[in-house]
């Protein structure tokens, strides 16, 4: 896939609205399901401090020798209160369908 192709791919698939819009899913799923780990990341939590954009959007293969799975992720960093606390990436099948996701936030200490 050359990068003509990959634009097309993103456009055709709708990647960058289905991304955030899957994000939001985990996001909401994440702070139902661990309640006290949400506010310790996400202390006084206020949305308009959130800021989502996707980053990149990247072809990943799998490992050598085979590369035989191949994805593409898209990449969205998680940023509260002006912090990078976590990253958020979602892999797509070559037919667009999504495969698996990935929410990670990172351990900080708190000044």
């Amino acid at each position: 896939m050359n990068e003509n192709e990959l634009r097309h791919w993103i456009v055709k698939h709708h990647i960058q609205a289905r991304s955030i819009e899957q994000f939001w899913i985990s996001f909401h799923s994440y702070k139902k399901e661990s309640l006290a780990e949400f506010e310790h990341y996400f202390e006084l939590f206020d949305e308009q401090h959130l800021d989502i954009e996707i980053q990149q959007i990247a072809l990943m293969l799998s490992s050598p020798p085979e590369y035989a799975d191949v994805h593409i992720v898209t990449y969205i960093p998680i940023v509260y209160r002006t912090k990078t606390i976590g990253l958020y990436r979602l892999l797509f099948t070559l037919n667009g369908l999504v495969y698996d996701d990935y929410f990670t936030l990172y351990e900080y200490l708190r000044c």
